[in-house]
């Protein structure tokens, strides 16, 4: 059974064990877990761990899945990549974090993606920005950066002239912060 993402799961547990003709205490029961942990997760108030969420839905005859988010590339432009030649104007706590966070999301996406319009750019972009890191915050690079495993595949070991001009743009924004 499909049932939108927008749904709550706890909407998705009750509706599908209504569904089912089954009561609250027979779920609990054959799921291995207690009446007031599924009355409670049922009205809302529980958030309840994945081994719960994963004995539940066997029972109910749910199948779980992760689906990975979409790329942050907002988020990446805000710290630094030259994605696209419009500023973005949005504030953003710009920090580390969010900066290593948001260039393992871009990097593995363009990294899974065919080769759509666009990506080529944001390759470029990306190559700027570790550029910029690897030669003006060599031990953030090394210590976060690298490490991670982010950027196989996307090191410019001989730049172009466009990721060298790509470079200084994102160095304007790090700049800032790191």
């Amino acid at each position: 059974m499909y049932m939108a993402s927008e749904q709550k799961t706890h909407e998705i547990i009750r509706a599908h064990r209504l569904l089912l003709g089954i009561s609250q205490q027979t779920l609990a029961s054959d799921a291995g877990i207690s009446l007031p942990t599924i009355q409670n997760i049922e009205s809302g108030r529980a958030n309840p761990c994945l081994k719960v969420l994963m004995a539940i839905c066997s029972r109910l005859g749910l199948e779980m899945r992760t689906v990975a988010a979409a790329a942050p590339w907002d988020t990446l432009a805000l710290c630094g990549a030259p994605i696209s030649a419009k500023v973005p104007v949005r504030s953003l706590n710009r920090d580390s974090k969010t900066l290593v966070m948001a260039l393992g999301l871009c990097c593995r996406e363009l990294r899974e993606s065919s080769d759509e319009a666009g990506s080529e750019r944001k390759k470029e972009a990306i190559e700027g920005l570790l550029l910029a890191i690897y030669t003006h915050y060599p031990s953030f690079y090394k210590k976060s950066i690298q490490p991670a495993g982010l950027i196989h595949g996307f090191f410019p070991f001989h730049p172009s002239g466009r990721v060298i001009k790509l470079k200084r743009q994102a160095l304007c924004v790090i700049a800032g912060y790191l």
